[in-house]
C-alpha cells in the first residue's frame, strides 16, 4: 500500500536509517502510483528536498538538515495523507 511506503520512508528519515539512493529509488517508483496532480506534486518537491538534504553544502543554504529534513517530511507527509483522500474517492 502506497500510503504505508510513505510512512515507511517518513520513519526511516526521522531514524536516520536511509540512504540517498534508497530515498532516491523509492520516490521515483512513487511518482506515478497516482494519476494526480496535487500528490505528484509533493512526491516531486519531496524529492527536490530529499536532494537538498543529502547535499551539506546545499542543505546549510536552506537552514541546515533538520530545516530540510522539516520540509521533506511535510512533503511526504501530505502526499500520504492524499492517498487516504484518493481511496476515499474524495478529489
Amino acid at each position: 500500500m502506497t500510503k504505508n511506503r510513505l510512512y515507511n520512508l517518513i520513519d526511516k528519515l526521522v531514524k536516520g536509517s536511509v540512504s540517498e539512493d534508497e530515498v532516491a529509488q523509492e520516490l521515483h517508483e512513487l511518482l506515478h502510483t497516482f494519476r494526480d496532480s496535487y500528490y505528484q506534486e509533493n512526491i516531486r518537491t519531496a524529492r527536490v528536498w530529499a536532494e537538498i538534504y543529502f547535499c551539506p553544502r546545499k542543505s546549510e543554504r536552506y537552514g541546515g538538515p533538520d530545516e530540510v529534513r522539516g520540509s521533506l517530511l511535510a512533503g511526504l507527509t501530505l502526499a500520504a495523507r492524499r492517498t487516504t483522500q484518493l481511496k476515499e474517492g474524495r478529489q
